[in-house]
């Protein structure tokens, strides 16, 4: 198949910017909530509850993913990936590097009979114990690289007739993964724990509204064990 710049990833491909944002504001998440082994409201403070399973690359537009013990993450993504290079079949903003859950992918395997651990979901991380829709906008170390998620990624065309195996667009649907950027490049190996450096808006304000109840009693009063220093 011609590559053509690497693109918007899926049978969304053909559709404008602003129908690919609807997608993101719709509910349709990378990893269906009832499917993951951890919510967001589980996991800790410090987001250390995940780590990364498998890794993957390839040189080429429709070529095979190649598994990896270890990957080099730059500023234009994985070294040695199609999309650091150039020659992915989407050219995507802010989509340098791509993530999957594992509990996706295992869903797919019992519900619709589907193998994916050969890397054919064509994404080069794949977590376990991450709820990814709390790493979109949210800061997350991973080895000794950093990445931003920054929307989630949906199944495509291009996926299905890669991985030549009828149904896996539509099974992996809602749980395709997300896509990021890498703010701080590094080295990411397989067994290394993600934490959460830096939260999304909305789980940083859950937080700090924690924190004040935690320190207020039932009238708004100052709690004891937390003096006022007015």
């Amino acid at each position: 198949m011609t590559a053509q710049g690497d693109s918007t990833a899926d049978t969304h491909a053909d559709r404008s910017a602003d129908d690919r944002h609807a997608d993101e504001t719709t509910g349709e998440m990378p990893l269906d909530p009832t499917e993951t082994s951890k919510s967001a409201d589980s996991l800790d403070d410090t987001g250390t509850n995940g780590r990364v399973v498998d890794l993957y690359l390839t040189p080429g537009t429709s070529g095979q993913m190649r598994q990896q013990t270890h990957v080099e993450l730059v500023g234009a993504g994985v070294v040695g990936d199609r999309y650091c290079t150039g020659d992915g079949h989407f050219a995507l903003d802010g989509c340098a590097v791509t993530l999957i859950a594992r509990e996706a992918i295992e869903y797919v395997a019992t519900e619709h009979g589907i193998d994916l651990t050969g890397g054919q979901h064509r994404r080069n991380i794949v977590t376990e114990g991450v709820d990814l829709r709390r790493v979109l906008d949210a800061e997350v170390r991973l080895g000794t690289a950093t990445i931003r998620g920054t929307r989630p990624r949906p199944p495509c065309a291009h996926l299905e007739e890669t991985a030549e195996t009828p149904g896996i667009a539509s099974a992996l649907d809602g749980r395709a993964g997300i896509c990021a950027k890498v703010t701080d490049p590094g080295t990411v190996e397989v067994g290394d724990q993600s934490a959460i450096v830096s939260p999304d808006p909305e789980t940083a304000g859950k937080m700090i509204a924690e924190r004040l109840r935690e320190e207020t009693g039932p009238d708004g009063d100052r709690a004891q064990g937390h003096p006022s220093h007015e």
